[in-house]
């Protein structure tokens, strides 16, 4: 097979100089003996220097037998001038045409060299930067972590990350733009690793398991590491007795040294498991050592792309193994191995007791590792992946430069909200742009509710925000009330200050796309006008075209004042595409803003499948009925989402004595959280002046993400009788769970809602013909059935997330080239 290589230098072989701290046993460095052994030399002419000699450097015999030069630099520190100064004379006598640097100290030094003899320098991030927490920036850590970061991005051409999780922690906690930053997954020999045929094997094991004093019927758990603090040897030894108990059978193979050695075996004496354990120190044969072993352990606490993990699994080894860093994207939990949390010894050992006496499932995991290794994490993938990224950096080209054929298109998507309605929308937004080709990161609040959803995407919910939405029931007297205005000057200074904080993360990513959520102040107008100048498209999606007032005498409802208009005019005008849902809003925006109609799409607001996925699945509707003190005869009506004036709870209460007469077992439940707006109290008093209190249940708290489905469970009737709405989650929610809904005809809703076929219009502020429309649904339970399956049917396949990506990520692409969309989308898709 021929070898892949890097592009070749203009005069000949490309002259590439590895850069390393030193060339001692790990990961990183054995590294460079796998390039080497790789690359074609015809192409590329290696050299490869070291600060300094660490544990007799073992790796240099290999490169030196390989006839690779090794340079030992005899660097005391990074202050060392003389061995700064060595560095530049090996630039300058060997002609090196670029520089590829590895690990921190040999990354600033090439940040410092390169540019000075005028290569251009590849620095590959092995590891993720330090949690300020653990390194604050005026210690001695933190300021070489700064120094770093800023030499990094000045003076590389390219950064590589070994895996995406390097990148993303480089991203959120570094200072290196994202335009700098790469992902190059390490890459192993396969076909080195591979387990020979079964006879070969057989004895192969015997032999090895004889000098290692192994029994023959043993289950052998093996792992490769130096032993240092972070690869948590020590939870393996507090695992091994409970594998022990289970399997008297097992036992486990430490290969590696390293400094905490002496003191690990003491801890396995004190601990009662030394018989269990070998300890065969840092070792070449590993490949048989990998081929005598039935299991591979990985109980690393911190690692960016384990080396030894991916010469596991290319001996076709099942592995257990920490869910850190990289791992989870080499690893397919329950496919090639089991993923257990870091620092658990309890599932760790129980993981390997489960999975060690199982041949059958071991040799299918390891299968299907050994393809997963071939196909993504191969040398000759690596090695081709470092070539591209080489010639970029000869030609000057920036690593992240997008096109066409190679990278995807980077999004940034912005949803302050980290809980709510907001970030329902936006995190299946993302998916969605993500299933069709995007590169996409979302920037959300610390109280990110979604988090154990998966996402085909980067997710950063690094914004301080408060909490918009507190757990547990919201108390709507006057005095909080009062109490909440009085907060606002507070949570203003907070939300601009993260404005500030999103301005920085903006700069460093440089996207093409940065797409923002609701604009919801005109105050916001200068910082979208920065936010602008950091991508070459600023996107926005107008869930409400007018904003909506939290207070004064609109309280509830939404302004459409003169000023109002012209503020929020100027900030739309700042985007280079907009978002809107459904044609009605499309057409009530170009009326009331004066805006370019190329810059304006209209789309619907995607299905709300994302909470059957968040189901917690021992709340059932029985549980609620009886937590609301309701009867299984009770026929509930569901009004829920945000308790405002424009929600029209009151037209509810108002129908509600006339479906009583009609069907005594109804039931209005009131869910949601509510608006500053919203008096409780004096819907209570209304509720009593009408006699209907108790037919009526009022849950005025955030209904968390876990419960919908239950509380849609519970619903006869969905009813939504707004008085004005853009956009409505809660009827996509009831549409999605199959529940028929009664709603207001009033904004997009007679578009989203076919009269007759997947649910009812009313006409709006008409309590009598609410009332009869929710008779109906009642009194013919088969119309009921029909309009909520018709519309879970609909919702499902015309508001389907995965075309509402392709569609917004074409908008994007074609705003991009300057070009216009086809008029009227969301037309097209009714007709399709």
């Amino acid at each position: 097979m021929d070898r892949p290589a890097p592009p070749a230098g203009a005069g000949g072989p490309l002259r590439l100089l590895w850069l390393i701290d030193s060339l001692a046993a790990g990961g990183a460095e054995a590294l460079a003996a796998t390039f080497a052994a790789a690359v074609d030399p015809r192409r590329v002419r290696l050299h490869v220097a070291c600060l300094k000699s660490l544990g007799g450097n073992p790796f240099e015999a290999e490169l030196r037998a390989r006839g690779v030069p090794v340079t030992l630099l005899g660097a005391r520190n990074l202050r060392d001038l003389a061995a700064f100064r060595r560095l530049l004379a090996l630039l300058r006598r060997e002609r090196i045409e670029l520089v590829h640097a590895h690990l921190a100290y040999a990354a600033l030094w090439g940040a410092l060299a390169a540019p000075r003899v005028g290569v251009p320098l590849v620095a590959t991030l092995h590891l993720p930067p330090e949690e300020p927490s653990e390194h604050p920036p005026w210690s001695r850590e933190g300021v070489r972590q700064r120094l770093l970061g800023r030499a990094l991005d000045r003076r590389a051409a390219a950064v590589v990350a070994v895996s995406e999780a390097v990148r993303r922690a480089h991203l959120e906690r570094g200072r290196i733009r994202a335009e700098k930053l790469v992902v190059a997954h390490n890459g192993v020999d396969a076909a080195a690793f591979r387990p020979p045929a079964a006879a070969q094997r057989r004895e192969l094991r015997a032999r090895v398991r004889r000098e290692l004093g192994l029994p023959p019927e043993a289950l052998v758990a093996i792992t490769v590491s130096v032993l240092r603090p972070g690869k948590g040897i020590e939870v393996l030894l507090a695992a091994a007795r409970d594998v022990a108990a289970a399997l008297p059978e097992a036992r486990f193979v430490v290969a590696g040294d390293g400094p905490l050695r002496a003191a690990l075996e003491v801890g396995a004496r004190e601990a009662g498991v030394e018989e269990l354990l070998r300890w065969i120190g840092f070792r070449r044969d590993v490949a048989e050592l990998l081929a005598a072993s039935d299991l591979f352990v990985l109980p690393t606490l911190a690692d960016a792309l384990p080396t030894a993990l991916l010469e596991a699994m290319a001996a076709g080894l099942p592995v257990v193994a920490s869910a850190v860093g990289g791992v989870p994207e080499v690893v397919e939990d329950g496919e090639t191995g089991v993923l257990v949390p870091p620092g658990d010894a309890a599932a760790l050992a129980h993981a390997v007791a489960a999975l060690l006496p199982r041949p059958e499932r071991r040799a299918a995991m390891g299968e299907r590792g050994l393809r997963r290794v071939e196909e993504r994490f191969s040398v000759e993938r690596w090695v081709e992946r470092l070539g591209r990224i080489y010639e970029g950096a000869l030609r000057g080209e920036s690593p992240a430069r997008r096109t066409a054929e190679e990278l995807p298109l980077r999004i940034l998507v912005v949803e302050f909200a980290g809980r709510g309605g907001m970030i329902h929308y936006a995190f299946q937004l993302c998916r969605g742009l993500a299933a069709a080709g995007a590169d996409v990161t979302l920037v959300t609040d610390r109280h990110f509710e979604l988090g154990s959803l998966p996402a085909p995407f980067r997710v950063l919910p690094v914004l301080q925000l408060w909490d918009p939405k507190p757990p547990g029931e919201v108390s709507t007297a006057r005095a909080a009330v009062l109490a909440h205005r009085a907060r606002r000057l507070g949570r203003a200074w907070i939300y601009y200050r993260e404005w500030a904080r999103l301005l920085r993360l903006a700069r460093r990513f440089r996207p093409d796309v940065v797409q923002l959520g609701d604009v919801r102040f005109a105050a916001d107008l200068p910082f979208v006008a920065a936010l602008a100048r950091t991508a070459a498209l600023l996107a926005g999606v107008c869930h409400n075209v007018h904003p909506y007032a939290a207070g004064g005498r609109a309280a509830g409802l939404f302004r459409r004042s003169e000023l109002e208009r012209r503020l929020r005019g100027a900030t739309f005008r700042r985007f280079d595409a907009l978002l809107v849902h459904f044609e009605s809003n499309r057409r009530e925006l170009l009326a009331s803003y004066p805006l370019d109609p190329a810059r304006v799409l209209a789309i619907p607001h995607g299905h709300e499948a994302i909470f059957a996925e968040l189901a917690d699945p021992t709340l059932t509707s029985g549980a609620v009925r009886q937590e609301l003190g309701l009867g299984t005869e009770d026929r509930v009506l569901l009004l829920f989402g945000g308790l405002s004036r424009y929600t029209g709870i009151d037209l509810a209460l108002r129908a509600l004595p006339r479906v009583l007469a009609g069907e005594p077992r109804a039931r209005l439940v009131v869910a949601g959280f509510p608006a500053p707006d919203f008096d409780l109290a004096a819907h209570r008093t209304l509720a009593e002046e009408l006699g209907v209190v108790a037919a009526v249940r009022w849950v005025p708290r955030y209904l968390e993400a876990g419960e919908v489905a239950a509380w849609m469970g519970l619903a006869a009737a969905a009813v939504l009788p707004y008085r004005a709405v853009f956009q409505s989650g809660a009827l996509l929610v009831a549409q999605t769970f199959g529940v028929p809904a009664v709603a207001a005809a009033v904004g997009a809703m007679p578009e989203a809602i076919e009269d007759g076929a997947t649910g009812l219009l009313v006409p709006p502020e008409d309590p009598e013909a609410l009332a009869a429309a929710l008779l109906r649904l009642l009194a013919e339970p088969m119309l009921a059935r029909r309009l909520g399956e018709r519309a879970r049917e609909q919702v499902l396949r015309r508001f389907a997330w995965e075309s509402i990506g392709a569609e917004v990520l074409a908008f994007y692409e074609r705003r991009l080239r300057g070009e216009s969309q086809p008029a009227a989308p969301a037309e097209r898709r009714r007709s399709a």
